[in-house]
């Protein structure tokens, strides 16, 4: 039981809590930031993850000090539990939740990503 109003943000879209597969003590939660628990969630910290709207973590379930998390901005790698992270700007990772085409030959798709850019990429180098 924890009463800590940070982990209830958006409840219906966040809130996935994830167990470490070796202590029993710890688990992660997930919400807009990144919070880790210890002493059976009496206690949880921020953790200073890359970007924001946190929504997948894989735990190495043999070494729980890897994690991939999976947010808005693509996916970031910790190898020391979260102390430090990749960066998500060397992998073509992206969510998009808008994608339109335009009407010429060849046809470019237009795509706008979740909290961050927008893309325009062209389909085919052939021509008409």
């Amino acid at each position: 039981m924890n009463d800590d109003g940070r982990l209830r943000q958006r409840a219906w879209y966040f809130t996935h809590i994830f167990a470490d597969p070796k202590a029993n003590t710890h688990s992660t939660c997930l919400t807009p930031d990144c919070f880790v628990h210890w002493m059976a969630g009496a206690r949880f910290n921020l953790l200073s993850a890359p970007h924001g709207d946190h929504h997948g973590l894989w735990i190495d379930p043999d070494h729980p000090e890897r994690l991939i998390n999976g947010n808005d901005g693509g996916a970031t790698i910790s190898i020391d539990g979260g102390k430090t992270w990749s960066t998500q700007y060397n992998q073509p990772t992206a969510q998009f939740y808008h994608v339109i085409t335009d009407n010429r030959w060849p046809y470019f798709i237009y795509g706008a990503q979740q909290d961050n850019s927008t893309v325009a990429i062209r389909v085919t180098t052939m021509t008409a």
